[in-house]
């Protein structure tokens, strides 16, 4: 979640699995609107493993990783219209996203 124009709050990262998510910073998610943003990796079919070389200088990955690709289309990750408003008070409420 990254915080729209207005919004105080910080971004806030969840994992998804089996297509839930939970966010459990202390506190949750501040009140505000959000930009929601899914982003989700698989490895890229015949890539071999990073070398020592390759890693270097690059601290996300580690010599042997397999490189990844992102997969979810670019319309729910970085030019996402998602959105999501948490009000004040609200305490725990559920949100689905289609990605369709």
């Amino acid at each position: 979640l990254n915080p729209k124009e207005g919004t105080k709050g910080p971004a806030s990262v969840a994992f998804i699995e089996n297509g839930r998510f939970r966010f459990t910073a202390r506190g949750g998610v501040q009140s505000g609107t959000y930009q929601v943003e899914v982003l989700s990796y698989r490895p890229i079919p015949g890539a071999k493993p990073y070398t020592a070389e390759q890693a270097d200088g690059h601290p996300e990955i580690k010599a042997g990783d397999i490189p990844r690709e992102q997969f979810i289309p670019p319309k729910y990750n970085t030019k996402s219209t998602l959105e999501v408003t948490i009000d004040a008070g609200s305490g725990e409420i559920t949100k689905d996203f289609d990605l369709t």
